[in-house]
């Protein structure tokens, strides 16, 4: 698939020499340069593959052929879009040519290079356990030995995802050309076949960047380019019997093939499982926040009723209210983590370091706190389409229905990606919060189990000293938080209100009266305003870090500055 991605057709009018890494690599020393240089050649790759994506995008809508008139100005709109699009990737592929030649040392006399090699999409072996572990190297490299193996899973599910777009696509494509399906359903999935290839070649450059940085740095800038290169994406022979003792790659064994359908899924992932709140210091009555999070924690796959709408006992209460439920809502525990870690909560991270770090290790604490979140939401997310399989099935023998057996499985897919990547965000995050704290990083990485501060935050900058206030910090912090704040209750809304929406698309679909159409960009919409609340949830809880840190003595006790931190309201 990464080949095909990569393959310019004829007509393309983005030429180049074809350059091999191993060239590219040629006048590098030292392993900064080298590593400036692959960098480049992934991410010039990367720009190639997403030119031939906006290529083919153009020539799908050009064979389009409209079986009704009124739709005749929307094609021509789609395919002037695309047109700006293609020439628009087309741009940034040039500027990464140029990038590369200039890093590479390229001569000005050569024509612009291509990428010739592929990247690495199979397995990698670190050998960073059996070889690695016991010399002085950057902390960097155990972040790589433990995230490689979530990105590759990743980038399967990305590939399946990928797979299910285009079968979905084509069926559309044949759908609308008998007059089965209307245009917006083929632009849809048009739409979401790119952004699931685009984001594959993402996750496949991000690999590929991160094998090249842990390659160079266990093996040093002594070794040459020819080996180098054969360490990150030249095959061997046969896959080690062990533990490499070099860094490597392994065949990975093909999975079976997925046959086109509702049925066959792998189960969604286990998501991060925030324990009990030991730091908080205020304490909602019980409402309508508790009995959505029993609700979560109660319900599971697909057929425990997730369709239903999560937040409904919210959509009555004041935006206030609203916020710091939604945000306990999120923040529950529900299952293990994908990871296995040691749970800790804001006080214990702020008792066992020095007051030069708090700031530091706060942005890091939140962080994390997100990235769980975010992968809470996404198997949500999961688990909505999962539920809607049967119905799927049912209508399979319907017209239309094994179009939209086609868009659920593909949708599906997708959300499974995005988890996977969630996945390898939360260990990148977890690994710099057990850093910043200062813990050995050869053991379970932390957990951050202290939620956010969602409610109002009073600055009572009227008992702060005219030095204080008077400052630009201070100032500008007085104007971000409030805002923020205000900010928060409306994107707390909106999750809500996008809850409601995709709860009466699920339900209307369910019934059998409207095809899938409304219900999969419903669905989405209410994942990517709840990554969007969990965003700006952590914003604001940085910029009251900031603000605290800024008007209390240094000297503060870790308990004083939790409780002046995560406050009651």
């Amino acid at each position: 698939m990464i080949a095909e991605a990569l393959k310019l057709p004829p007509g393309a009018s983005l030429i180049g020499r074809p350059l091999a890494l191993v060239e590219a690599l040629t006048s590098a020393r030292g392993r900064s340069q080298q590593l400036e240089v692959i960098r480049a050649y992934w991410r010039v790759t990367m720009a190639v593959g997403e030119y031939r994506l906006r290529m083919d995008e153009s020539e799908h809508l050009r064979r389009l052929t409209s079986p009704r008139a009124e739709d005749a100005t929307v094609l021509r709109t789609a395919r002037a879009s695309a047109a700006a699009a293609e020439r628009s990737a087309e741009r940034e592929a040039v500027r990464g040519q140029h990038e590369l030649a200039e890093v590479a040392g390229l001569s000005t006399a050569l024509p612009l290079p291509l990428p010739a090699d592929l990247p690495l999409v199979g397995s990698y072996l670190t050998g960073f356990e059996n070889v690695y572990a016991s010399r002085n190297l950057p902390p960097r490299v155990r972040l790589i030995d433990r995230v490689l193996p979530v990105r590759l899973e990743a980038i399967e599910k990305r590939t399946a995802a990928v797979q299910a777009a285009g079968d979905a696509l084509d069926a559309v494509a044949e759908a609308y050309a008998s007059g089965q399906a209307d245009l917006w359903s083929f632009l849809a999935c048009l739409a979401d076949c790119g952004r699931q290839r685009q984001a594959l070649l993402a996750e496949v450059c991000q690999y590929n960047q991160d094998i090249a940085e842990y390659a160079l740095t266990v093996l040093g800038a002594s070794v040459s380019a020819r080996d180098l290169v054969a360490k990150l994406i030249k095959p061997t022979n046969a896959a080690p019997r062990g533990p490499a003792p070099e860094p490597g790659r392994q065949e990975p064994t093909p999975a079976p093939p997925r046959r086109p359908g509702t049925q066959g899924y792998p189960s969604a992932a286990a998501p991060l499982a925030p324990q009990a709140r030991p730091d908080a210091t205020d304490s909602l009555p019980p409402g309508a926040a508790q009995r959505t999070a029993n609700r979560l924690m109660m319900e599971g796959p697909a057929g425990s009723g997730f369709s239903g709408a999560l937040y409904s006992a919210l959509s009555m209460a004041t935006p206030a209210v609203r916020t710091k439920e939604l945000c306990q809502a999120l923040h529950a525990e529900r299952t293990p983590p994908p990871q296995p870690g040691e749970a800790i909560g804001l006080r214990d991270c702020l008792a066992r370091i020095p007051a030069s770090l708090r700031r530091s290790v706060l942005d890091a604490f939140w962080l994390a706190r997100q990235r769980a979140a975010e992968c809470q939401a996404l198997v949500a997310e999961e688990n909505q389409l999962a539920e809607l399989a049967p119905v799927a099935m049912e209508r399979g023998s319907r017209p239309g229905g094994a179009v939209e057996g086609l868009r659920l499985r593909a949708a599906r897919l997708a959300a499974e990606a995005d988890s996977r990547q969630s996945q390898a965000r939360l260990l990148e995050a977890r690994f710099e919060l057990t850093r910043s704290v200062g813990r050995p990083l050869d053991r379970e990485w932390l957990l951050p189990t202290t939620p956010p501060h969602a409610g109002y935050y009073l600055l009572k900058l009227e008992a702060q000293p005219p030095q204080v206030t008077e400052s630009r910090a201070v100032q500008r912090l007085a104007t971000v938080i409030p805002a923020l704040s205000e900010t928060l209750q409306e994107r707390a809304t909106a999750v809500v209100e996008a809850d409601s929406a995709r709860a009466a698309a699920t339900a209307t679909y369910q019934g059998g009266n409207r095809p899938i159409d409304p219900l999969l960009p419903c669905t989405r919409q209410q994942t990517m305003e709840t990554l969007g609340f969990l965003e700006t949830l952590t914003a604001y809880n940085r910029a009251i870090a900031e603000y605290v840190l800024t008007v209390v003595p240094s000297s503060i006790s870790a308990d004083q500055l939790v409780q002046t931190l995560v406050v009651s309201n």
